[in-house]
């Protein structure tokens, strides 16, 4: 169960690979989304509830566009330390949030023209500003 909905989240996630950044967006692949919305998209697709964490209201509620910093401290989540990241986890930094893939590869939506792409867990902003690791899955 738990690696199904890992390979769930994580095909949703690569579904919106090449969709543009757009900050506080969360909407279908290929329109705009942003580093939470990416996360909350893909662990929606799951059929993970969320709280008032929605893909949904992501850009129509004034103030959830600190998700990425919010998540880091919301209790739905185990956190693990850097040395136990495993497929699936989420790696969040100081306003950024992205999903491992496993050997230090991550899916991100970042503010350039790339949008969501994969990328070294390192080259973001390096391992020593990383906040730490969220397991959604147990």
């Amino acid at each position: 169960m738990r690696e199904d909905c890992i390979e769930t989240m994580i095909q949703r996630a690569m579904e919106c690979l090449g969709t543009p950044y757009r900050w506080d967006y969360s909407c279908a692949p290929g329109v705009g989304i942003d580093c939470a919305g990416l996360v909350m998209q893909a662990l929606y697709a799951t059929g993970m509830n969320l709280g008032y964490f929605t893909p949904y209201d992501h850009y129509y509620t004034p103030g959830h566009d600190h998700y990425a910093n919010d998540t880091w401290y919301t209790d739905k989540f185990m956190h693990v330390g850097w040395g136990d990241c495993q497929r699936g986890d989420s790696i969040c930094w100081p306003g950024h949030i992205a999903i491992y893939l496993g050997n230090d590869q991550i899916i991100e939506a970042v503010p350039s023209a790339v949008g969501v792409c994969i990328a070294s867990v390192y080259v973001w902003s390096g391992q020593k500003s990383i906040r730490g690791v969220l397991r959604p899955f147990n």
